[in-house]
């Protein structure tokens, strides 16, 4: 009986010590957390440069695809947290809020492999700016995309964002 008391207590810490065993809302705000903490060192610095290139020239085709096989898409903006491996594998994929489009955009990139990132089990952030119908205006780069319209991905700064194909 001592053995099934010390396992299920070893099995409840970890589960707490796990950040998505948390609730949706404290396991994204933790997952932020981090990314934010990744991006403030030089080598996470770096790696979001290599990731919005990345995204620049694979992540148009999938956000297409979702805006055009999606009904009634939900084209408000959302955030992406990606935990990866060692060799750009997806660990894990998050989205806020949790709109059509961003299940959809989050689904497709979890198949795909990034850039190996500096560390394993890293969270790379991704803040994904959409509005009105598709894409809207973003610092006068754009303009809105429809369904019959598409869109590709682009990166300012720190912000990823929609441009008219």
């Amino acid at each position: 009986m001592g053995h099934i008391a010390v396992l299920a207590a070893t099995l409840f810490l970890g589960l707490q010590a796990d950040p998505l065993a948390q609730g949706p809302g404290e396991s994204f705000l933790k997952a932020l957390r981090e990314a934010k903490q990744n991006q403030q060192t030089p080598a996470g610095q770096n790696y979001d440069r290599v990731l919005s290139r990345y995204f620049e020239q694979q992540a148009g085709v999938p956000m297409q695809r979702c805006f055009a096989s999606t009904k009634e898409p939900d084209a408000r903006s959302f955030e992406m947290l990606f935990r990866l491996s060692k060799a750009g594998k997806v660990l894990d994929a998050l989205v806020r809020p949790e709109t059509n489009i961003a299940v959809c955009l989050r689904d497709k990139l979890k198949r795909q492999v990034f850039p190996a990132p500096p560390e394993e089990r890293f969270w790379a952030y991704m803040d994904m700016r959409i509005g009105g119908e598709g894409f809207a205006a973003i610092d006068g780069l754009t303009r809105g995309c429809t369904r019959r319209r598409p869109c590709e991905i682009r990166r300012v700064g720190n912000t990823c964002c929609g441009r008219r194909g």
